[in-house]
């Protein structure tokens, strides 16, 4: 229920850039092409794609032609014409890792979808001959394979909501059994990298709820041993790292702000392996732990996309792990200085809101331009004061300094680990995409490109950030996109998109599209409302299990704040939702329908307590973590009161439109069809309330169908409007 990496369909070409020419010439050529593939479907999908260290074999994963989210893998030789010869095929494959150049590790799911085997196959030999060499029983777990930076290792994370585990595998020895780093512990979550003898660790840890950054020898890497390099600290939000040769780059959160942060690492070279030599044994069986946590969303690391952990290898003597040994510290690396002891108990700090853009109440044409003034010199400031480093002892930490219009910081490929630069993309809601290199050594941060769109002057519109007063006090961000110039005098029709579930972060990078809604003098509302992961883990937990109604509530004062600031009115405004979004819109179409121009409901979970109370489907299990076990009376009576299906009543709703997708194996078909068909039963006026249905694409929308969805959407929001 979560968005997931985008597919290909479009005139794609994956390059291999730096395999050379007998000159030693650079030279590019394609290594594949989804639009040669024949896969007798409409669309193909790519799910993974991994070339091997020396850049002679390409293995990818391809949806078998549905959408049902069910991958073969296909392994490759890189021809030097450019297209791949196919060496062999895999069935029902999950994730992908190269094991060297003649051996791929990959992951198989049960029946409901769970990846719970970790495979190895050797080239040349059948699938039926390759050997298990980790299995998880445990069914709310799910296993994700990576490979460390220098390719030395695989790392096999499993994963659960609030606890994980990391296996690590060498890439050099596949056969020898992968090595546990710490035993799963219920709440305990970790993600690893590794620097030359030390693990670095991205964790939650003796209670950083917002994730601190810890070390530990890489012969002893068991918790009690490791310490802290950078502590959690107060307003800010660890989401990612990246680790490099010489640096870690921090992702971040502070208040509604994304930053990115660059810690020195030591360049002395390894003094100590990263585990003793594996013992051969037969395939290791994860044992389950009856108070082990449930997994995160699908499956996969629950701090986004960092979490497979980069381990590297360490190149000196072998230290085998000792009972009750106690390993030696480095002096190299030192601990940031701790925080202040009060925790962050507040949500947001004020310099940080101010950096946002917040909303001064009293806006007119005059004043908005005005205020947009006064936000650009206030990010000015504060992006100069996060430059300055924090230090402590050896470690030295600094905020990358960012262009102050920044709403949204996406990490580049980042593939080689001895590079000089990290790769950055950063947008808002009415900049695109501007690609820079930021070089570690130096501080200087480059730009390289701006995507273009014909036509588009940035500075014809607004965004800032305003905060509505949820039913609790708690203040709900909103960010807000308009025409330069608007008038707060409740004409504007209004698009409000929320999420708000898993602890993720609804995007505020840019989206063409809707300049079709802002040139027609809409107003685009994104509703950061708890459940979702914009002011860190308490924001998450605030809106999961059951406080998920703090989830509906927040949107519904979401919606009071932008009529009473006078953006819209009553009747002038629309929702929008994806998937658990869906959910939220549902929910407060069954409390507020009366004031609503329109909805729009993307593969909606509006069926959740059928679908909580059947362990039988998929992701069931493994979703209590987020919206907790009906087996406990008071979650089921939970349940049953957020649950939009079991709610809806006769009232006159808005017109409705709905997606569905038959293959769908995160949210039933059934689901979004029998809310539809009891919303239509209690219908009361005549606006129509539409499903729409496909058959060859699952959860996920094909991008070649991305702007046909757009078109359609937008079209029934116009008609809906007109006939207002």
């Amino acid at each position: 229920m979560q968005k997931s990496t985008s597919s290909l369909c479009s005139r794609l070409q994956h390059c291999c850039a730096d395999r050379y020419s007998a000159q030693y010439k650079p030279r590019r050529h394609v290594v594949l092409d989804p639009n040669n593939m024949q896969t007798g479907s409409r669309l193909v999908s790519i799910g993974q794609i991994k070339i091997c260290r020396d850049q002679s074999m390409l293995a990818y994963t391809v949806d078998t032609g549905d959408g049902s989210e069910v991958y073969d893998a296909v392994i490759s030789i890189i021809g030097v014409a450019g297209q791949p010869g196919t060496v062999h095929q895999l069935s029902d494959v999950v994730s992908i890792e190269w094991a060297g150049t003649d051996a791929l590790v990959y992951t198989q799911p049960d029946a409901l979808g769970r990846p719970y085997k970790v495979m190895l196959h050797r080239l040349g030999q059948q699938q039926a001959a390759d050997r298990c060499i980790l299995q998880e029983d445990q069914p709310d777990c799910f296993l994700e394979l990576a490979t460390t930076s220098d390719g030395a290792y695989i790392t096999i994370n499993s994963n659960a909501k609030t606890a994980s585990e990391v296996h690590l595998l060498s890439t050099s020895n596949p056969s020898n059994a992968p090595r546990v780093v710490q035993r799963r512990i219920p709440g305990l979550e970790y993600f690893l990298s590794h620097h030359r003898g030390h693990l670095i660790i991205l964790t939650n840890a003796r209670g950083a709820v917002n994730y601190q950054l810890m070390s530990t020898p890489s012969h002893e890497p068991s918790l009690p041993n490791w310490r802290t390099l950078v502590p959690e600290r107060e307003g800010i939000a660890l989401r990612d790292m990246e680790v490099f040769a010489g640096h870690a780059v921090l992702y971040e959160n502070q208040g509604m702000q994304p930053a990115v942060s660059v810690l020195s690492l030591p360049c002395q070279p390894e003094t100590a392996s990263l585990m003793p030599p594996p013992q051969k044994q037969a395939a290791s069986t994860l044992h389950a732990s009856p108070l082990a946590c449930r997994n995160n969303q699908n499956g996969f690391c629950a701090n986004k996309q960092v979490m497979h952990g980069d381990v590297l290898s360490a190149t000196g003597g072998k230290h085998p792990l000792q009972p009750g040994a106690v390993p030696q510290q480095r002096a190299d690396l030192q601990p940031l200085e701790q925080p202040p002891a009060s925790q962050q108990q507040n949500y947001r700090e004020p310099d940080l809101h101010q950096r946002s853009g917040l909303d001064n109440t009293q806006q007119s044409t005059q004043s908005c331009s005005q205020q947009e003034r006064q936000q650009q010199q206030q990010q000015q400031q504060h992006s100069s004061q996060d430059t300055q480093p924090v230090q402590s002892g050896g470690a030295h930490l600094q905020t990358i300094p960012m262009p102050p219009w920044v709403m949204s910081v996406e990490a580049g490929a980042n593939l080689d680990y001895h590079s000089s630069t990290v790769r950055l993309k950063m947008a808002s809601p009415v900049r695109p995409q501007h690609v820079f290199d930021y070089h570690l050594d130096t501080g200087q941060l480059q730009q390289l490109a701006v995507e273009h769109i014909e036509g588009h002057d940035p500075e014809d519109y607004m965004c800032h950030v305003l905060y509505a007063s949820s039913h609790d006090g708690t203040q709900v961000p909103m960010t807000i996109v308009h025409k330069r110039g608007l008038k707060l005098d409740g004409s504007h029709p209004t698009l409000v998109t929320v999420y708000g579930a898993y602890g993720e972060c609804l995007e505020t990078g840019f989206e063409a599209e809707r300049l079709s809604l802002l040139e027609r003098g809409w107003v685009v509302a994104l509703a950061h409302v708890r459940g979702g992961g914009e002011l860190g883990r308490r924001w998450h937990a605030a809106g999961q299990s059951t406080s998920k109604m703090n989830s509906v509530l927040d949107l519904e004062a979401c919606l009071d704040h932008l009529l009473h600031k006078g953006y819209t009115r009553k009747g002038l405004v629309a929702l929008q939702g994806t998937s658990a979004g869906g959910l939220l819109v549902a929910a407060l179409l069954n409390r507020r329908p009366q004031d609503l121009l329109a909805a729009i409901l993307r593969v909606p979970f509006v069926d959740m307590f059928t679908c909580m109370t059947r362990p039988e489907l998929p992701l069931t299990v493994h979703e209590y973590g987020e919206w907790g076990n009906p087996a406990d009376p008071k979650v089921l009576l939970q349940m049953r009161k957020l649950c939009p299906y079991q709610n809806v009543a006769r009232a006159q709703y808005p017109p409705v439109m709905a997606t569905c997708a038959v293959p769908d194996s995160r949210v039933p078909v059934w689901c979004p069809a029998k809310w539809v068909a009891k919303i239509r039963q209690h219908q009361t006026a005549d606006p129509p309330v539409l499903l729409l249905h496909t058959l060859d694409t699952g959860h996920f929308a094909h991008e070649s169908d991305l702007l046909e969805n757009s078109v359609l959407e937008y079209s029934f929001l116009l008609d809906a409007l007109h006939k207002t």
